[in-house]
This record gives C-alpha cells, sequence and structure tokens, in this order.
C-alpha cells in the first residue's frame, strides 16, 4: 500500500502472518505484539507504546498522516484472515514524545 510504502520480508507485518499460517494454535495466545523498544517502555514505565520510527520501519504508520496504519492494517487483516490485528499493537507515540515515568522498582530481579 502507498500510504505506508513497501512491505518490506522483514518487517513486522509480513512476518506475523507467516508465522501464525505456520503455528495457527499460537494465534490465540496473541494480546500483544511489540518491538524489542516496546517492550522496554512496558517493562520501564508500564506503558505500551510503539515509537513513530520503529513504526515506520515495520510498515505500521501511515506515511501521510503520521499516525498508526490501523485501516491498512484492517485492509491486510481481511486478506490474511486474522492474522494481522491492528488492536494487537501498541499506539504509536512520536519519537521526541514521552512514554512515562519510570516506575520505581523493588529489589532488581537478579538479586533476587
Amino acid at each position: 500500500m502507498r500510504s505506508v510504502g513497501r512491505i518490506e520480508p522483514r518487517f513486522v507485518v509480513a512476518k506475523l502472518p507467516w508465522i501464525l499460517a505456520e503455528i495457527p494454535e499460537l494465534q490465540a495466545n496473541v494480546r500483544h505484539v511489540m518491538l524489542s523498544g516496546d517492550w522496554v517502555n512496558r517493562m520501564l514505565t508500564q506503558h505500551w507504546r510503539l515509537g513513530a520510527s520503529d513504526a515506520l520501519c515495520n510498515g505500521l504508520l501511515n506515511q501521510q498522516t503520521k499516525a498508526f496504519a490501523a485501516a491498512e492494517l484492517e485492509q491486510a487483516n481481511a486478506i490474511f484472515g486474522g492474522r494481522l490485528q491492528p488492536d494487537w499493537f501498541p499506539p504509536v507515540i512520536e519519537t521526541s514524545g514521552i512514554v512515562g515515568e519510570v516506575r520505581d522498582a523493588a529489589e532488581p530481579r537478579w538479586r533476587g
């Protein structure tokens, strides 16, 4: 789709439908799909956020509106039989945006 640019095989939107077709039983367990930076954001702040640059580099950002490509993912989801659901992804945050405050932690896990 022109609005998200060329979808490369390395992109999440290319890999996810493929892996769910290969392992269909996995789809029932999918709640969130995130990139490594999204996971770090969640662990530090308790907020799920998708960085705009990561979204752009994975076919998840509408390049004209600079917003999450929900409509485009809905179209792809229909093509892939439910294997690319937009609500699996966290909201997009601007590259310079603040995800949240780093939460206080008790004793680090590696010292427990």
